[in-house]
């Protein structure tokens, strides 16, 4: 079923200083009225690609509405793979809960069962989102994500972070073969988490890549992506998985039916 395009301003937060942008997002749902749980997703650094499509369609199916938001070409961009810095991550989790707060005023859709998901650099905003930064502040009784999901994220940014508490539940997949980002820097996070009562639920996909879940197989080399973890800085493998990718979503099934049943 075709997404329905739809515009809602990126959220307000206290720490971005700037006038919310107005954002671009792809709207889906099941058949009836609902009220449905549903699903915000957000995309890496290439901007909105087919997995996102072939997510939209899952989550219908199985009784989620979605919606995808396009956090680049309303301020310009195509792709920031190359220039990371050009769309904070402050900005990116502001859009995170504009898109919350757009789902929250719809008739048709549940807003005490709302989960986000990110991949990739959408993932590393999501992460801002299961642990927000302390100096990030909404209006009181804005609406509140129940679960957060995170595909192969770059963890080293929650290494050491000062947050002492999850904010929602978090599930983390990534590949043992991503080269982009580290499943041991999300070993790593997950440990810290843990050590603070508050655990992480880390799944990593052995042999996986980054962005295992494209519905292309096999492998590209990305020679101009800017890689904190490659000697000179830029480059990075990405791969689709069909075996990985179907793993992924029986972990993401189950963690969405726990987190977001009535």
């Amino acid at each position: 079923m075709p997404a329905t395009q739809v515009s809602f301003p990126s959220g307000r937060i206290s720490n971005i200083g700037v006038t919310p942008p107005t954002l671009i997002g792809y709207f889906n749902k099941p058949d009836g009225p609902g009220p449905f749980p549903a699903v915000v997703l957000m995309h890496g650094c290439s901007g909105i690609l087919g997995n996102e499509a072939v997510w939209r369609s899952w989550l219908r199916e199985r009784g989620y509405a979605s919606l995808s938001v396009d956090g680049f070409r309303p301020r310009g961009f195509a792709s920031i793979c190359a220039a990371l810095g050009v769309v904070s991550q402050g900005e990116r989790v502001a859009d995170a809960f504009g898109a919350l707060e757009y789902l929250a005023s719809r008739g048709d859709i549940d807003a005490s069962r709302v989960a986000v998901m990110g991949f990739s650099n959408g993932g590393v905003a999501v992460l801002g989102v299961a642990m927000p930064d302390p100096m990030i502040t909404r209006k009181p009784g804005a609406p509140q994500f129940h679960a957060v999901v995170a595909f192969y994220p770059e963890c080293k940014v929650r290494l050491g972070a000062a947050a002492p508490a999850l904010a929602a539940p978090l599930l983390v997949l990534i590949g043992s073969k991503d080269d982009w980002t580290l499943a041991s820097s999300c070993q790593e996070m997950a440990a810290q988490y843990g050590a603070r009562a508050t655990p992480v639920d880390l799944q990593v996909l052995p042999g996986a890549l980054h962005g295992f879940d494209d519905p292309r197989a096999g492998t590209l080399y990305l020679g101009d992506a800017m890689n904190v973890n490659s000697p000179s800085g830029r480059g990075a493998t990405v791969g689709g998985d069909p075996e990985s990718t179907k793993r992924a979503a029986q972990i993401v099934e189950a963690f969405l039916s726990a987190k977001l049943s009535k």
